[in-house]
């Protein structure tokens, strides 16, 4: 399904109705890793930051890929098709790796039930649930939950009309990000029937069922997250933390990366420049534009990047497993371009 709406060109997933970037392929261990670690950090739970920002990313996502075509959205939004249009994006949420949504019940902006089960991440499986009854119906939604084991009951209600327009909420509305054309970026040979590029299933194993998403090598969960959310997260967290949440950030993301690298069996694995702008573009983080070596130092050059601290500290965990030793690295963004240098940590 992701394959016939989003398209893998110039280091991004791209929705080919909006041009936006909207989803990166990530893994579920770095993602919770880093909300555990961030929220230690800043000394309370990243909960509240998390659910807005992916009520906001949910609802963009699905009203960009409806609004090219409003005579039908119109029609899939109203009764009785809209229970066939949940269906669909329900299907959405488990081809993304979300885990298993069903909504079983939705009188719009009144009432829904959804059951949720495997969830990566149990907030945002609630937070993209609201962010869909919100773009099929307007409604901003809360939420009563009963939770057993991997599998949760929830009840959704509208908001008071105050609550709703709260500032935090507000504040974390999602600026979409188009990304540039890049004339030396190859694009990859595709499925014919899915359009997904070929090679993701030679990398990821798809339990559509469930919801579940899975390295092959490793086993390690994977989603393709949305890209908007993580950029809204960092906004907020800068309000906290100030320029420090680039360093903090990077640094979980680096350590997490170098596990998933040991964990499937490539410590000391070496990287080439196309096997590096490969990896770098599959998952959708950015294109490698240059990598050059002088000294004990290495340069890098990404373009198209949205979040740059995730991305510097995915380049650095490449770099301390491929060398077995500890970095310094630094690195800059501007008009989405990643500049980078990483050398050994004395």
């Amino acid at each position: 399904m992701i394959g016939k709406t989003h398209v893998w060109r110039d280091g991004c997933i791209v929705d080919n109705a909006s041009g936006l970037a909207n989803f990166c392929i990530y893994e579920v261990f770095n993602h919770n890793t880093f909300v555990e670690e961030m929220g230690k950090h800043i000394g309370f739970t990243l909960d509240p930051i998390i659910y807005n920002a992916t009520v906001h990313a949910s609802y963009n996502v699905i009203r960009n890929m409806l609004e090219p075509h409003p005579v039908l959205a119109r029609l899939a939004l109203s009764a009785p098709f809209y229970r066939l249009a949940e269906r669909q994006i329900c299907g959405i949420f488990k081809a993304i790796g979300a885990g298993s949504i069903e909504l079983c019940e939705h009188s719009k902006c009144a009432h829904a039930r959804a059951r949720i089960a495997d969830p990566f991440n149990l907030t945002q499986c609630l937070a993209i649930t609201a962010g869909a009854l919100q773009a099929i119906d307007g409604t901003r939604y809360s939420y009563e939950m009963v939770k057993e084991g991997d599998r949760a009951e929830v009840d959704f209600v509208p908001l008071p009309a105050e609550t709703a327009r709260e500032e935090t909420y507000e504040r974390l509305g999602i600026t979409g990000f188009t990304p540039q054309r890049l004339p030396a970026a190859a694009p990859f040979n595709s499925c014919p029937k899915c359009g997904v590029p070929k090679v993701v299933g030679e990398l990821l194993s798809f339990d559509l069922p469930h919801g579940v998403i899975t390295k092959r090598d490793g086993g390690g969960r994977v989603i393709l997250g949305g890209v908007a959310s993580f950029n809204a997260m960092f906004r907020e967290l800068e309000k906290e933390l100030g320029d420090s949440v680039d360093h903090i950030s990077s640094e979980i993301e680096k350590e997490s990366t170098r596990r998933n690298l040991a964990d499937a069996g490539l410590a000391g694995k070496a990287w080439d420049e196309a096997e590096l702008r490969d990896h770098l573009a599959l998952y959708g983080t950015g294109m490698l534009q240059a990598m050059e070596q002088d000294g004990d130092e290495l340069s890098l050059e990404v373009a198209n990047v949205y979040v740059p601290s995730l991305v510097a500290g995915r380049l650095a965990g490449i770099w301390e497993n491929w060398h077995q030793e500890e970095s310094a690295y630094d690195f800059s963004l501007e008009n989405n371009a990643l500049s980078m240098t990483i050398h050994p940590k004395t």
